[in-house]
Parts: C-alpha cells; sequence; structure tokens
C-alpha cells in the first residue's frame, strides 16, 4: 500500500513538473518569437532608404512643366546612391506615373498661399454620362503607358526619354523607386501639364495681318493694360 502512493505521488510530482516545464517551454517559444519579429522589422526597416536616389535632370527647378503642342517629351535623369553616397551599379529603377488628388495638388504647388485656404468647389469622380473624369498626368513613350524601368550603368545613372504630359491640366508626380539586393530608396518629380499659350505661332501671325489690316499694331494689342492703337486714320484732335 505505501508503495503504491509513492508511486502515485511520484506520478503526480512528474506531471506537475511536465506541466511547469512545458509552460516554460512555451514561454520560452513565444519570447523568441517577439524576439524574432523585432529583429525582423528592424531588419526590414534597416534595408528601406538604404539607397538614395539623386535626381539630376527634371523638376529640378520645380515640376517638369508638359504643354499640349509639345513635340519632345521631357527627359528624367537620376543616379543612385548607396549607404556611403557612392553610385550604385544594377540597382533596377522603376518609374511610375501617380495622378495626385486636388488636396495634393494644391499642397504641392501652392502657387498662391492665400488661394490655399479658400475652399474649391467639389468636383465629381464622373462626368455627366458617368464615365471617370481624366485626371492630369504623364506617360512614357506611348500613351496609357504610366510606368518605365531600367537598369542603373556603373554610375548608377538611368536615364528615361519621351515623357509626356496626357494634355489634361493640373499636377501629377513620377513616383521612384531602386531596389537592390534587399536594398531600396524612393524619390519623386513633380510634374505640371499647362494650357500653354492662347495661341499658335500661326495663329499669331494671322491675327497679326488682320489687324495690320486696320491699322492697329499687334505690340499694343498684346501687352498687358487696354490697347493704345487705333483702328483706321488717325482722327484730327479739335482745339
Amino acid at each position: 500500500m505505501m508503495v503504491r502512493n509513492e508511486l502515485g505521488a511520484a506520478r503526480a510530482k512528474s506531471a506537475e513538473t511536465e506541466a511547469i516545464t512545458g509552460r516554460r517551454l512555451r514561454c520560452v517559444v513565444c519570447f523568441l518569437g517577439m524576439v524574432l519579429g523585432t529583429v525582423s522589422e528592424s531588419w526590414a526597416q534597416s534595408t528601406e532608404d538604404l539607397l538614395k536616389i539623386e535626381v539630376r535632370q527634371g523638376g529640378n527647378t520645380g515640376a517638369d512643366i508638359h504643354l499640349p503642342a509639345d513635340k519632345v517629351g521631357k527627359t528624367l535623369e537620376v543616379r543612385v546612391l548607396n549607404e556611403v553616397d557612392l553610385p550604385q551599379s544594377g540597382a533596377k529603377v522603376v518609374f511610375e506615373a501617380v495622378a495626385l488628388k486636388e488636396s495634393d495638388a494644391a499642397a504641392d504647388n501652392p502657387a498662391d498661399p492665400a488661394k490655399k485656404k479658400k475652399k474649391k468647389k467639389h468636383v465629381s469622380a464622373l462626368t455627366a454620362d458617368g464615365k471617370p473624369r481624366p485626371v492630369a498626368g504623364v506617360y512614357f513613350g506611348a500613351k496609357d503607358i504610366t510606368t518605365a524601368s531600367a537598369t542603373s550603368d556603373a554610375d548608377g545613372v538611368v536615364r528615361v526619354t519621351g515623357v509626356f504630359g496626357n494634355k489634361v491640366v493640373g499636377a501629377s508626380t513620377i513616383q521612384i523607386t531602386a531596389t537592390f539586393e534587399g536594398k531600396s530608396g524612393h524619390g519623386a518629380i513633380p510634374q505640371l501639364n499647362d494650357r500653354g499659350p492662347l495661341l499658335s505661332p500661326k495663329q499669331k501671325i494671322a491675327v497679326a495681318g488682320a489687324l495690320a489690316a486696320t491699322g492697329v499694331i499687334l505690340y499694343e494689342v498684346l501687352k498687358p493694360g487696354p490697347p493704345s492703337g487705333q483702328l483706321g486714320s488717325p482722327s484730327t484732335v479739335a482745339k
């Protein structure tokens, strides 16, 4: 009887020890999981933006301006630098044209701080016939191509040519992403589609000819302020 009691006590003690050991193992596993998760997240963050994107051509003094009559597109040139600011060759660089929301466009192009405070009238994203309203943007080489990619050369340079506006007036941006062996970097180049001049050169010549026939000087008509030219022969001023 005593032997059975001792065996039962030993088994109970063994079960309790196993339970304690199991709980400790679970705590250790949870702790290791948290540590590994933190390390993995920190590693991912540490590799983010290790590459730098230096814009060499395009948007250097503000937004690239696109006009409807443009025959030759803009050229973009960037250089990819590594974490010690040396040129990174072999990096994959992706250019993506992104349309901006009205609020984002106003923030990126605050032409007049006073106007920035005014509330703008809401414009529906759909036209009267229910179709999506066109938004300002750019394309690469051919219409509807809104992404371009290339690999940086020995000097870390990537060049993209033939960037055109889509003739919808407004602001947009080109997002740039560079990646190399798990490292990445980001940049952006602002874009602006403008209406351009009211008259083309040919139209200006035609208008100048029509106005010259009536004796009006083109310079006087087009300069700021009311025109001082006179129609027909000048009249005699009575004294």
